[in-house]
């Protein structure tokens, strides 16, 4: 990764450069001098970025709340199927949410058309009738499934989860993250905040096992207290093909591992972080200086900055290099 920064910072010390009527060679290695040192401090803040994702994990995963939330949600889950009623009609409305409110939305996010019909296809019972409840039966618009605290549908699961719910729900509105889950130890998905196409299924064996969340969770299922799977950033299903990465922990309780704690991370905060929150300027990029976050799989980790100041005129650029117009209106 380091080189990919290296070659992307030399092309940002080019067009900064340009931006300076003097072109002397100190006043050039001036520039070099204080891009390089920009980089490095954005280096040491992504850093510390992830340092603190990894402690607040810990903490959390290691917290009394966490630990009876998961021992209490993964006892109630197997019980599901004798407490929560299913019908046809209830089945079809499900069946429904698949194949249009997230089809017509991942084709509006993607502009590609998706079937999730086969995802729907491989939910148990169990994972069926909870989605019922907490998704196609939640009146809560899509994208606002996390406004229901409790689905008043007789179960000692919806009674569980009008307790912890608002904790989780607030510790991910305070410190920005996309989604928090707890896996039982038997990889089901007993508990998340948002209740997207994962809630209640299989890490192991559901729709999702090959996903970055069901690797997250492999890495650390049977782990020590305190160990931290990562997962990098890829498209994820559940949340239309948008990057998402993952962050896992054990939980432990009585010594016991009984379980993960995981967070999904979106690729925003990374892109504040390079861009200084879109002022480039006052983090001394001039008018056209520009970072790059590059993963190993030299992707880009982050925005580019004329995307975000002029996105016409960086789609134009785009057009003029001869990349093709699919790729070209799917970033549009």
């Amino acid at each position: 990764m380091a080189a990919s920064l290296s070659c992307v910072i030399i092309v940002a010390a080019i067009l900064a450069t340009r931006t300076i009527s003097l072109s002397s060679q100190s006043l050039t290695a001036k520039v070099s001098d204080q891009l390089t040192a920009i980089k490095e401090a954005k280096k040491s803040e992504i850093g510390n970025y992830f340092q603190l994702i990894g402690n607040q994990i810990k903490t959390l995963a290691n917290s009394t709340m966490t630990e009876d939330a998961l021992a209490q949600f993964s006892y109630a889950f197997q019980s599901i199927n004798d407490e929560i009623s299913t019908s046809p009609q209830k089945e079809a409305a499900l069946k429904r949410y698949y194949t249009e409110q997230f089809s017509n939305q991942y084709q509006n996010i993607n502009d590609e058309r998706t079937s999730a019909l086969d995802k729907y296809n491989q939910l148990t019972e169990t994972a069926k009738r909870l989605q019922q409840s907490y998704i196609s039966e939640n009146t809560h618009p899509l994208g606002s499934k996390d406004a229901l605290a409790n689905a008043n549908d007789g179960s000692v699961y919806s009674e569980i989860h009008a307790v912890f719910h608002p904790n989780f729900q607030h510790y991910l509105k305070t410190f920005g993250y996309y989604d928090i889950f707890l896996i039982d130890n038997q990889g089901n998905i007993v508990y998340s905040v948002y209740k997207e196409l994962d809630y209640a299924t299989n890490l192991l064996n559901g729709p999702y096992a090959s996903s970055g969340i069901a690797q997250a969770y492999k890495k650390v299922r049977q782990a020590p207290k305190g160990e931290l799977g990562f997962v990098d950033f890829a498209a994820y299903y559940p949340s239309y093909d948008s990057p998402a990465s993952f962050i896992a922990s054990p939980v432990y309780k009585n010594d016991k591992q009984i379980g993960a704690l995981i967070f999904q991370m979106p690729i925003e905060r990374i892109s504040q972080i390079i861009s200084n929150n879109d002022k480039w300027a006052e983090s001394g990029m001039g008018k056209t200086g520009e970072l790059f976050l590059v993963g190993p799989d030299k992707r880009l980790r982050s925005e580019p900055r004329l995307l975000t100041d002029d996105k016409d005129a960086y789609l134009s650029r785009l057009q003029a290099m001869g990349i093709n117009e699919a790729t070209i209106h799917k970033i549009d």
